[in-house]
């Protein structure tokens, strides 16, 4: 039936659509738990598509105001306006705004792996945050190794478990100590 394909389909504006159709109260217990999974899917592929759009706001915005302003001053101020910009449209602090826009900066740069899965339903956005957060201080390289060796697990594990198994991955490509990783990656925020 219609129910099922959605029931088990990739993320998407279709399958939305089908499963906005669908009253869970009809559904067999069995389904009720497949509708809510799916239903689950939906919300990672729209969070896919949320880390797009604040990239592509923060991008233009910064774009556009940095170009009007002189070189030495002028990343800093356009950064904050991209950050201002996504705070008033999503009517979040400037510093929530500053945070969703270095994510989905990473995740639709860096860590395109991390993406994908989050478009495909596989993960969730916490998922995501913990690889985003881990892979933060390392170099590009590095971070893509670490993600390319959790995302495989990251599927069927907790966020809990997810962020055991990054400890680990972080330690075997960065094996600097922690104390030395968290100052900074500490150094770094405040500088921005």
């Amino acid at each position: 039936s219609a129910t099922c394909s959605a029931l088990i389909a990739p993320p998407g504006p279709d399958v939305i659509t089908a499963l906005a159709r669908v009253d869970p109260g009809k559904l067999s217990e069995y389904l009720r738990v497949d509708f809510m999974v799916a239903i689950d899917r939906q919300k990672c592929w729209l969070e896919a598509l949320d880390q797009t759009a604040i990239a592509t706001v923060g991008d233009a915005v910064e774009a556009t105001v940095g170009a009007d302003l002189d070189k030495s001053d002028g990343q800093h101020i356009a950064l904050r306006a991209a950050h201002a910009e996504i705070a008033a449209a999503l009517r979040v602090p400037d510093s929530l705004a500053a945070g969703k826009l270095a994510l989905a900066r990473e995740l639709t740069t860096e860590l395109g792996a991390v993406q994908r899965a989050l478009t495909a339903g596989e993960i969730s956005i916490w998922h995501a945050k913990a690889i985003a957060e881990a892979c933060y201080p390392l170099p590009a390289d590095k971070a893509r190794t670490v993600a390319d060796w959790v995302l495989p697990r990251a599927r069927r594990q907790t966020v809990a478990q997810l962020r055991r198994c990054l400890k680990r991955a972080v330690l075997a490509v960065e094996p600097k100590t922690a104390a030395e990783r968290a100052r900074q990656a500490h150094a770094e925020r405040t500088r921005s």
